[in-house]
């Protein structure tokens, strides 16, 4: 017997519409961001052997809100869980059982990874207020989560209904024009525009009048520019004793004092406090009581520098046998006030400059862990281009970790920045522009009933030119190059937004499948 359409009841109702898939990728993300960034795992942090059950402690005390918020975190997880659950015929309380296991066992996974990020935090507390949200949110769903998803189903539909391809064009056209306003004067607050002019160079300590302990090591070479130094090209510089190329001073520290500035540029670097320390063969030896500054205020270079709104510095320096807490080389004025400085903390390289988030809020000094060995050379190169530092030691390419985009100038009026989230703020503000930009191009793929190769160039244009057009204003802003790595991330967050929304496919498909097989009978 052969069964028509008509005798289906299931092609009477309008098809419900799964977010199983949407809410547990969100879900993910969330945790995944909130819990393990910065994303820099140091293994060298734990000192300890650790046993499969190994977390520190049970957890930071933070209060009734941080249990509260370590609760919430996990109620989309649990929520869209027990959906996928409910979906596939389990009942009930075995979703809210299923909700709660699997939430106590992906925060156990997220806090032992914690012990190896050296800005977090890990203990069983978490492992509780988390895994007790996962059991909330399943029993969110198990009691009344049909009806939101079905509400959200209904106005899915709706959307899709009234979107056309030309409407999606123009919402997504004037979406990406708002930011690009926007974004432009948000870049600009973090231009170089505040640097002191009567700046002295320092080196072994500061120009202050009354100067902290001094370093002990010593200094072989110092190069500064008034641009970013390529990644290739500081690779190599870092890994040889050559003069920088194109750079507007050069010390060689060695031999007797003054030390000229090989480009004239800066003026000589003369002894603080004489008879104090005493030339070494291997470049001017700091004992902690004498360093150099320069004969007269280096005017030229903070002018240099603000004009460009980039800069690097490249430093040859052995720390003393005794690990010694110090800066190493500082651009600042006799009243105390400083424009960058370069320090030691006892293995640790610290970086500090003036800018408009590290006057306003918090002292933000760039702490890098593992630099320095005693009795070592450390070729070192720290390059600003207008945005991102980056760090160079001895050949080897550390990364930017110190960011100062439009999210960092968004997220100053909100909350108080850190040095540790700067990076944070720009993901968040990409985020915020190009997931639901990408959206939208999802909505307009199911409307796009053409060729693959015409579905392919509309894809290109679609998700290239609002990254390409946001990528242009931010580059103008803070005067530097355009950058591909942004281009490709933001791609990628539309790319995500796209196939996110698209991420659930109709609930209808077991009917379906039912009514293939009586077809057949």
């Amino acid at each position: 017997m052969v069964t028509t359409d008509a005798n289906l009841p299931w092609r009477s109702a309008p098809a419900r519409t799964s977010w199983s898939n949407r809410v547990l990728l969100l879900a993910l993300a969330g945790i995944f961001f909130l819990t393990l960034y910065p994303f820099r795992f140091v293994h060298a942090e734990s000192p300890r052997f650790l046993f499969p059950f190994s977390l520190n402690g049970w957890g930071k005390g933070g209060g009734v809100l941080d249990a509260f918020l370590n609760v919430l975190l996990f109620v989309p997880f649990g929520f869209g869980l027990a959906e996928k659950l409910r979906e596939r015929g389990r009942s009930k309380s075995a979703a809210i059982l299923v909700g709660y296991a699997c939430g106590a066992s992906l925060s156990y996974f997220v806090e032992f990874l914690q012990i190896y990020i050296p800005y977090r935090d890990s203990g069983w507390g978490d492992v509780i207020t988390n895994s007790a949200g996962a059991a909330v949110g399943a029993w969110m769903f198990a009691s009344f989560g049909s009806a939101i998803v079905a509400w959200f189903s209904s106005r899915e539909r709706e959307l899709g209904t009234w979107l056309s391809l030309p409407k999606i064009g123009v919402f997504v056209g004037l979406y990406i024009m708002f930011w690009c306003i926007l974004g432009g004067p948000l870049q600009k607050q973090t231009r170089l525009t505040n640097w002191t002019r009567d700046s002295f160079l320092g080196v072994g300590d500061s120009a202050s009048l009354r100067p902290g302990p001094g370093w002990q090591g010593s200094v072989l070479q110092i190069d500064l520019w008034n641009r970013a130094v390529p990644a290739r090209e500081a690779r190599k510089l870092t890994s040889s004793d050559g003069a920088g190329a194109g750079s507007l001073a050069t010390y060689r520290v060695s031999g007797p004092a003054p030390f000229q500035d090989l480009r004239q540029f800066l003026p000589e670097l003369d002894w603080a406090a004489q008879g104090r320390s005493s030339p070494g063969p291997g470049g001017a030896i700091f004992d902690g009581r004498s360093w150099l500054i320069s004969a007269q205020p280096a005017s030229a270079l903070v002018s240099s520098i603000e004009s460009s709104g980039q800069f690097s510095l490249r430093v040859i320096c052995r720390p003393a046998a005794t690990p010694s807490d110090g800066r190493i080389v500082s651009l600042s004025s006799p009243t105390g006030a400083a424009n960058l400085e370069l320090s030691q903390f006892g293995s640790s390289l610290g970086f500090w400059f003036r800018n408009p988030f590290s006057m306003r809020r918090v002292r933000m000094t760039w702490i890098e862990p593992h630099v320095f060995a005693a009795n070592e050379t450390s070729n070192l190169l720290l390059s600003f281009n207008g945005t991102a530092l980056s760090l160079f030691v001895n050949g080897r390419d550390y990364g930017h970790f110190y960011e100062l985009g439009p999210g960092t100038a968004l997220a100053h009026y909100i909350r108080r920045v850190k040095t540790a989230e700067l990076p944070g703020y720009d993901y968040i503000f990409y985020a915020i522009i190009f997931f639901p930009a990408g959206c939208l191009i999802g909505f307009a793929w199911r409307k796009f009933h053409v060729s693959w190769i015409g579905r392919a160039c509309f894809l290109a244009g679609a998700f290239l030119l609002p990254a390409l057009a946001l990528e242009w204003v931010l580059a103008g802003a803070a005067a530097r190059a355009i950058s591909l790595e942004n281009i490709w991330f933001t791609v990628l967050l539309e790319i995500a937004g796209s196939l996110w929304v698209n991420a659930d496919g109709n609930y209808s498909r077991t009917p379906r499948r039912q009514h293939e097989r009586l077809s057949v009978r």
